[in-house]
């Protein structure tokens, strides 16, 4: 039997501060600040019965407290009422240009769990696999306040809670228990192949909306959200191992799943749950050593998403498709080593990654299309002394792609999220 107890104290502090529309123009800036500290206690009990029952018992305890202040700050040089001055007149006569919205907050969130872990040996090749775990969170929400104001920092309103007293503050609460667990089968057909099983039941915590600004319907307490997972799978190493071929299938069944939504007409942007939705898929990665020296790698996803019951601001969403859910996915890379003399080695990387078509958005109006990235390294290692000096380039056919997109149509403008250009670079690294 083995006792182990981790104690664990972090303490943080966050200040950024982003120029969201990437233009010499002030049309977005935002300001982060957050301080975080957090606790945790883990005490479990691992050991094993005999040959073939193994097992670990545990505790946790978390507590985490956050002060957060967000601001955002759009068209700060806009004269909208054309007097030759940038206020808040500018903000009172548009409602959104020359405008500073933000909030303040405090969080406390406190979690508790017991569980138990086991692996059961049914026969030699055949083995039984199962946990449990009993979850029970609280959350208290204080001090929340929205506001508007114009960029000179004069009052306008307090949006959340919607009061007249410009820093009137708001509380919420929550707190969720939770039963989950999983059971499954692994078969060792082979010394190199091994099938397996599974189901198990995930489980997320409730939340708090953090993106409230504009009104209080924004400000919403999200349900626990929860999954049922099937999984098959193989996982083998074929030909004196020469090849490794990894094979699974899943099928997802959520149920309130967490999602951030947003109105185009507004820009509210609510925490809600989809009651249904459903996530299947295959994967398949394999991995050829052609040659001692030559490693050929790869894989593919085939991803199919349905929201099968949902509405965002009055809309069903029913046969839509998830947020960030391509339908296909594939990535290819090489590894060729050559020798260069004794404890001299230079390495060849390439690879390549594309993604198909995904959306941004519940209504799927908005959507970045299928795209390839590109990136390669040349490495000349020194074995001997432990160095490795690496000449890199990272999406080298400087392709242009969005890593999110946010719909503010009817604001008069669609925000969108840049991916990194190409880069390129030397790094060196030493090894003691």
């Amino acid at each position: 039997l083995t006792l182990t107890s981790i104690t664990a104290y972090e303490n943080g502090k966050l200040r950024v501060h982003e120029d969201s529309d990437g233009s010499y123009l002030r049309v977005a800036e935002l300001d982060y600040n957050a301080t975080a500290k957090q606790l945790s206690q883990e005490l479990r009990l691992a050991g094993n019965i005999g040959n073939q029952l193994e097992f670990t018992a545990g505790a946790f305890w978390n507590r985490e407290r956050i002060r957060n202040a967000t601001t955002s700050v759009y068209f700060e040089d806009f004269d909208a009422d054309g007097n030759g001055v940038v206020d808040f007149n500018d903000c009172v006569a548009t409602g959104f240009f020359a405008c500073k919205v933000g909030n303040r907050f405090r969080q406390q969130k406190e979690s508790l769990a017991v569980y138990l872990d086991a692996n059961y040996a049914i026969t030699g090749n055949l083995k039984l696999r199962g946990g449990l775990r009993y979850t029970h969170d609280k959350a208290k929400l204080r001090d929340f306040t929205a506001y508007l104001s114009g960029t000179d920092d004069v009052p306008i309103a307090n949006t959340i809670p919607g009061s007249p007293v410009f820093d009137a503050k708001t509380s919420l609460d929550h707190q969720n228990s939770n039963v989950s667990g999983r059971i499954g089968l692994d078969f060792q057909a082979s010394r190199n192949i091994l099938l397996y099983g599974s189901y198990s039941r995930g489980y997320r915590g409730a939340a708090f909306n953090a993106q409230a600004f504009a009104d209080p319907s924004e400000l919403t307490v999200a349900k626990p959200e929860k999954v049922e997972s099937y999984e098959v799978g193989a996982k083998t190493d074929l030909f004196n191992r020469i090849l490794r071929l990894n094979v699974a299938a899943f099928w997802y069944n959520y149920r309130n799943q967490q999602v951030l939504d947003v109105d185009p007409a507004t820009l509210t942007t609510p925490l809600i749950n989809l009651p249904k939705s459903r996530i299947r898929g295959v994967e398949i990665e394999g991995r050829l050593r052609a040659t001692r020296m030559l490693t050929l790698s790869g894989s593919a996803g085939l991803l199919d998403t349905e929201i099968r019951e949902g509405t965002s601001f009055g809309f069903s969403l029913r046969g839509n498709r998830l947020i960030t859910a391509p339908k296909l996915t594939l990535s290819g890379g090489i590894d060729w080593d050559i020798q260069a003399g004794t404890d001299r080695v230079i390495k060849l990387h390439g690879d390549v990654a594309y993604s198909s078509r995904q959306y941004y958005d519940l209504f799927n109006s908005v959507s970045q299309k299928g795209y390839a990235l590109l990136n390669g390294s040349i490495s000349y290692e020194m074995q001997d002394e432990g160095l490795t000096f690496t000449a890199w380039a990272r999406n080298m056919t400087d392709k242009k792609y969005v890593t999110n997109i946010i719909d503010a149509s009817g604001l008069g403008f669609i925000y969108r999220q840049i991916g990194v250009p190409r880069m390129y670079g030397v790094t060196a690294r030493k090894a003691f």
